[in-house]
């Protein structure tokens, strides 16, 4: 069976390829870009053709036509895509487990206007974006009238504003199970992301937060991927999101769990060999 990782040419920053370098040191499987795998779709066939793929991106048009080719993608284009846009996450996973009350913005072609709003101070989320840069604390009319300006037309949504001290918790989840955690603190900031000044530390997650990340894995269909979860002050725990190619580095430095073995694990029961 021959494999190969999928990343995103045009992604530069050290820790995207120190992520990518990770993963192929420790499962020896190529790292090819998405522009050399979709050119190669298209002309002449990479040689040999692959079995399968850890799609570490979201070029979900490049994941649909290698499963068209019968490479065996992971995670798949229909939970890649649910997860890189915010909206269809929270369609998908608030009937079944607690999040903060959110409403979505309606499409629209042009800049938006206000939409149904929640008290002050609220999250407004675009959908998509990566390392907490799209998620915007409003306080104020005028904050959020200068955010809609500044996203223009680009879809979002607003959600209530959690008190959690700017602490959340990542559990990485492989078959549905949850195989490492780490808890995630920004004394400077109310979003947690480590590429933001948070510091993570290693956590045995209780069963309450292991169900959530287990349910949310579930519904989403993930081989693998990291489910971001948080708890108020009264110790009430949401989801916050889930994330199709979480990148490993730091839960692997944090928590000494080798990631990209246990995911080979999973493909090669998966596909049987």
């Amino acid at each position: 069976m021959h494999g190969c990782i999928v990343y995103n040419h045009s992604l530069k920053s050290d820790s995207y390829l120190e992520n990518i370098q990770l993963f192929s040191n420790q499962t020896g499987l190529p790292a090819i870009s998405n522009q050399e795998m979709m050119f190669n779709c298209f002309n002449i066939p990479l040689s040999p053709t692959f079995d399968f793929c850890i799609f570490l991106d979201k070029d979900i048009t490049l994941a649909r036509i290698l499963e068209k080719n019968r490479t065996r993608v992971y995670n798949t284009s229909k939970a890649i895509e649910i997860c890189d846009n915010k909206a269809y996450t929270h369609v998908e996973i608030e009937k079944f487990i607690q999040t903060p009350e959110t409403f979505i913005a309606p499409l629209t072609y042009f800049n938006h206007e206000a939409v149904a709003s929640l008290p002050y101070p609220f999250v407004l989320k675009e959908c998509y974006g990566s390392w907490g840069a799209q998620v915007h604390l409003i306080k104020n009319d005028n904050m959020y009238h200068e955010t809609l300006k500044k996203i223009g037309n680009k879809p979002f949504l607003i959600q209530e504003y959690i008190e959690a001290n700017g602490t959340d918790y990542r559990l990485y989840t492989i078959g549905g199970k949850v195989v490492s955690a780490m808890q995630r603190k920004n004394d400077h900031d109310f979003r947690a992301n480590c590429e933001l000044g948070g510091v993570a530390s290693k956590i045995t997650p209780d069963s309450d937060m292991i169900q959530m990340a287990e349910k949310a894995s579930e519904i989403l269909q993930l081989d693998f991927g990291g489910i971001d979860l948080m708890r108020d002050k009264e110790g009430k725990l949401y989801f916050v999101e889930a994330n199709s190619s979480a990148q490993i580095v730091q839960l692997q430095k944090t928590t000494g769990i080798n990631i990209p073995e246990q995911i080979m694990h999973h493909i090669k029961k998966d596909l049987d060999f």
